[in-house]
């Protein structure tokens, strides 16, 4: 298990912020979501976790470590990320 953590991120896409200075910390064991409406920067928060977007500023950090010593390939196995889809969802009895 590892710990994920952002220290004071912001990001943004074509010098455009859509993110500005998120601090949190995930350890492990914990289960975390992300909840917000389309457009609030989930999708984003998971790309800079995951090294496909850079952050224009602070630190992500994986266990310990900050997630630019990783070459993309290379981030650690051990967490992964599941997305849900309104479409695949199906409630019976409601």
């Amino acid at each position: 298990m590892i710990e994920l953590e952002m220290r004071n991120v912001s990001l943004g896409y074509d010098h455009h912020p859509v993110l500005k200075d998120i601090t949190f910390k995930a350890s492990p064991g914990q289960f975390v979501g992300l909840i917000g409406p389309n457009g609030s920067g989930k999708s984003t928060i998971i790309k800079a976790l995951s090294h496909v977007v850079e952050p224009t500023g602070g630190e992500v950090i994986i266990d310990g470590r900050n997630i630019k010593i990783y070459p993309g390939a290379s981030l650690p196995a051990s967490w992964g990320s599941c997305r849900n889809y309104p479409s695949s969802l199906h409630l019976h009895g409601f």
